[in-house]
């Protein structure tokens, strides 16, 4: 159901009647249009299926289009010939004011079409009425029972994916500034950081300078995916919390769409920023299975930005909590503090630290294999990779593709999370129940508002439906 409140509002007659006609097609095709719409040309108006009448907050007519003429000639207020009906109606509808004689005579006949209207309604109540206490229970029955069928949304899930993916896309793309700076963000600070260590060499202090490159991309790979993928559903909460009341679909195929319009937006900076400065820096290993795990990482952080963005509301108060987070699994990603020193109470924090399991098999990657040149004489050094690695307690066997693994889990475990965190909140409703009629119980009904006992404003309420 779509509502508009005067569409045509500013718009010349040629606009108008487009913008109708837009609306009348989306009418044809199964959607319901109720528009408020003052003065239409006749053209606009033939194009409307079904008309509602206001006049002083009460209503005047409703019902077909095609029959507001007989009505109105039934009570004596003939069309006239070549005369536009919705000018006429709101003529009908109109108090005069201009002398205290038309004034009394426009309220007269307003009161009379109230009252006549009125009249028409209590007769089809009164035609009703010998509705017996069995069929009302019937009718009943099957309004209860046709909710509780599952709606086709809930049921299929390739179709709503589908839209889901479309309107995810299409709002990311609304800004399309954003997105291309955000990639220009990350080529330019990879230029810079390129710039930086640039074309290290493999002597002493290069080692030092290899390990913080390693620090810094898996920091800021994990800061990145999962700060920005923390705001994806606050964003569209309202939206979705109403298509989800309206059980339009359900919280899988959202949650499957919101992973896949969000993994482009964050792997595309990702691949430029990662490129830049593995070749400006000469980053040692295999820069596949580098660009593999950094990849992974980022999808890893987006899923952690998952469970964060399905656990709060508010747009922001999500990046505010991811920042704290990321720095608690920075902390234990075993640079900066060594893998024996963390406290026992602090072990688990480390075991699922996806920033150690990136940063753990990139610095393999980077010093197996490796060999420095030692530029002290009498001192101590590193002339093998390995020895490194020894330093960091990551001379492990198997490391890389102990580390794979475990983001993949972790990857794994992140979604369920989150998805979980979604079925928790969904909307909940009380559950319809047929009572007989001593069960039934009476609700008082609220008292109009003292705006709306002086609302005196004349307006025409038009419907285009199927």
């Amino acid at each position: 159901v779509l509502f508009l409140d005067e569409p045509t509002t500013g718009l010349d007659s040629y606009q108008a009647l487009n913008v109708m006609e837009k609306l009348r097609a989306l009418a044809t095709g199964g959607c319901t249009v109720v528009v408020s719409i003052h003065q239409p040309r006749s053209s606009i108006f033939a194009l409307l299926s079904g008309v509602y009448l206001l006049a002083g907050g009460k209503p005047i007519y409703a019902g077909p289009t095609d029959d507001a003429t007989g009505y109105f000639s039934s009570l004596g207020f003939e069309l006239p010939p070549k005369f536009n009906p919705a000018d006429f109606f709101i003529d009908l509808v109109s108090i005069d004011q201009r002398d205290p004689q038309e004034l009394e005579r426009t309220e007269k006949r307003l009161s009379e079409l109230v009252d006549a209207w009125q009249k028409r309604c209590q007769g089809k109540v009164a035609e009703h009425a010998v509705e017996t206490e069995e069929s009302k229970t019937a009718k009943i029955k099957s309004i209860l029972d046709a909710r509780s069928q599952t709606p086709a949304g809930q049921s299929t899930f390739c179709l709503p994916l589908l839209y889901l993916i479309q309107r995810g896309w299409r709002e990311q793309m609304r800004d399309k500034v954003a997105v291309i700076f955000k990639c220009f963000f990350q080529a330019f600070f990879g230029v810079v950081f390129g710039l930086v260590y640039f074309q290290l060499g493999y002597d002493q202090k290069s080692i030092q300078d290899r390990t913080g490159i390693l620090v810094f991309l898996t920091m800021n790979q994990a800061f990145g995916s999962v700060i920005s993928t923390a705001q994806v559903i606050p964003r569209q909460l309202v939206i979705v919390n109403r298509d989800r009341a309206n059980r339009l679909y359900s919280v899988f195929p959202f949650y499957v769409s919101s992973i896949v319009v969000t993994i482009p937006v964050e792997i595309v900076p990702t691949l430029v920023n990662i490129v830049i400065v593995y070749f400006m820096s000469n980053l040692g290993g295999s820069f596949s299975l580098f660009l593999g795990l950094i990849l992974l990482e980022n999808f890893v952080g987006i899923s952690l930005g998952m469970v964060l963005s399905a656990s709060f509301k508010n747009v922001t108060m999500a990046p505010q909590v991811a920042p704290a987070i990321v720095i608690l699994f920075l902390i234990f990603n075993g640079s900066f503090v060594n893998e024996e020193s963390i406290p026992v109470y602090f072990l688990w924090l480390r075991e699922i630290s996806f920033i150690r399991y990136a940063f753990k098999a990139a610095a393999v990657n980077e010093f197996t294999g490796a060999r420095f040149t030692c530029d002290k004489a009498g001192g101590f050094c590193i002339t093998k990779g390995e020895q490194v690695l020894e330093q960091l307690e990551f001379d492990d066997t198997g490391v890389i593709w102990q580390a794979t693994a475990i983001l993949l889990g972790l990857a794994v475990a992140f979604n369920i999370i989150a998805f979980a965190v979604l079925i928790y909140k969904r909307p909940r409703f009380l559950t319809l129940e047929l009572r007989k009629p001593c069960e039934e119980s009476v609700v008082p009904m609220a008292a109009p508002s003292s705006s709306e006992e002086k609302a005196h404003s004349e307006a025409v309420v038009e419907a285009v439906s199927m």
